[in-house]
């Protein structure tokens, strides 16, 4: 999971409350002891979708875009 704890900290570098949104969701998943509703599975999924329609267009330090195309291969 290295590409997504990768992603989680560019999400709360770049939009706090967003990123506290979605720890909340994994708190709550993490608590219940069982996989994912698909309620939460899309809640995180138009989480992720509205801060890389945000963000699309950032670029990091070395001129490359910030959200990379492995972010968006995810399996919810």
């Amino acid at each position: 999971m290295p590409i997504a704890h990768q992603y989680l900290h560019i999400i709360e570098y770049k939009d706090l409350n967003t990123y506290n949104a979605i720890n909340k969701i994994f708190e709550i998943i993490n608590k219940q002891l069982k996989e994912p509703t698909e309620e939460q599975r899309e809640i995180i999924e138009y989480l992720l979708i509205q801060f890389e329609k945000e963000h699309e267009s950032d670029l990091n330090a070395k001129g490359k875009r910030l959200i990379k195309t492995e972010y968006k291969k995810r399996l919810l």
